[in-house]
C-alpha cells in the first residue's frame, strides 16, 4: 500500500476558520485526519461546515458518511460531533440529536476534530 503524510488548509462556508493543525495521513485508501483551529465571529444561523479535505472520499450512492471525534468549548448542552459526507467531502457538526450547528453556534470557538474516511 501506498504511504503518504502532510498538510492541508481546512475551508468553512461561513466566516472563517484558522487552522493550528491540519494533518492527514494516507496508507492505502484509508485517510486518517486531525484538525485543531478557530472559527471566527459569526452571526449567521447557515449550518457550518469544514470541506477542503486532502483527497475526495468514495463516491458513491447514498452517500457514505464516517463519524469524527470533536472536542469544543461551545459550551453546548448537546456538544457538536461530526458527520464526514464522503460524496461531498464536507464535514458537518451536528449535535446527538442530529441538529446542525450554525456559524453562530461555533462563533469564536476551537475544535479539535479527528477522523478518518476512505478515497477513492
Amino acid at each position: 500500500d501506498s504511504y503518504e503524510e502532510g498538510t492541508f488548509t481546512p475551508t468553512t462556508n461561513v466566516g472563517s476558520f484558522t487552522s493550528e493543525i491540519a494533518t492527514y495521513t494516507k496508507i492505502g485508501r484509508l485517510v486518517t485526519f486531525q484538525i485543531y483551529g478557530t472559527f471566527g465571529s459569526s452571526t449567521s444561523t447557515t449550518g457550518q461546515w469544514l470541506t477542503s479535505f486532502p483527497f475526495a472520499g468514495l463516491t458513491s450512492t447514498p452517500s457514505t458518511y464516517f463519524s469524527v471525534a470533536i472536542i469544543s468549548n461551545t459550551g453546548a448542552a448537546n456538544p457538536p460531533t461530526g458527520q464526514f459526507e464522503t460524496t461531498s467531502g464536507k464535514l458537518f457538526f451536528k449535535n446527538s440529536l442530529n441538529h446542525g450547528f450554525t456559524g453562530a453556534d461555533l462563533s469564536g470557538h476551537f475544535v479539535n476534530i479527528g477522523g478518518f474516511y476512505y478515497s477513492n
